[in-house]
């Protein structure tokens, strides 16, 4: 589970939070960082219609993609675009948090009290995560998935050198585990 908080202390206004949290909650695909994704997954689709963005605050709005007739094998998704100047990304693992089992994306707003939640990749039958994935630059068990070329990173640990978040094509963008450039 990945999280986006807002940087600065003052919080989205409540019914706004809510609402779109409850959307999430209902159903939605976890895949609210379509807007940086969008690309990597759809390969043969295109928007079916522009994205009608609605502002949540400043630096933050959703839209919801609906494919219709172009992609009739993809759902509705909600897409979030968010200005990592003004948000920060965190990584949220049950296993590492020492927890018996994935929490609920209800029960994980309750802990952490985020603006926004995601859930960031694929799991085995066993809740291991499918794929890389890393808490403060280590890694929380995972291995790099050998068809899967895109890699969503935030946080770098050298913010003056780097965009705060980015997704690298890892065909052509180097990303070395061992020493990770993003946390």
């Amino acid at each position: 589970m990945s999280h986006l908080r807002q940087s600065s202390s003052s919080p989205l206004p409540h019914e706004l939070t809510r609402r779109h949290t409850a959307r999430i909650a209902i159903g939605l695909p976890a895949a609210l960082l379509l807007a940086l994704f969008i690309g990597l997954f759809t390969t043969n689709c295109a928007f079916a219609q522009a994205p009608q963005w609605e502002s949540l605050g400043g630096g933050l709005a959703v839209s919801v993609w609906q494919p219709r007739e172009r992609c009739p094998d993809i759902a509705s998704l909600l897409i979030v675009d968010a200005d990592p100047e003004r948000y920060r990304f965190s990584v949220h693992y049950y296993a590492q948090e020492g927890l018996a089992y994935p929490p609920t994306i209800e029960e994980w707003q309750k802990r952490t009290h985020h603006e926004v939640l995601f859930n960031a990749g694929l799991f085995r039958e066993n809740f291991a995560y499918l794929g890389l994935l890393f808490k403060e630059g280590r890694s929380l068990g995972s291995r790099r998935h050998t068809t899967w070329q895109g890699l969503f990173v935030a946080e770098p640990a050298e913010p003056a050198t780097r965009p705060r978040a980015r997704v690298l094509d890892l065909t052509t963008d180097p990303f070395n585990e061992s020493a990770p450039s993003y946390r």
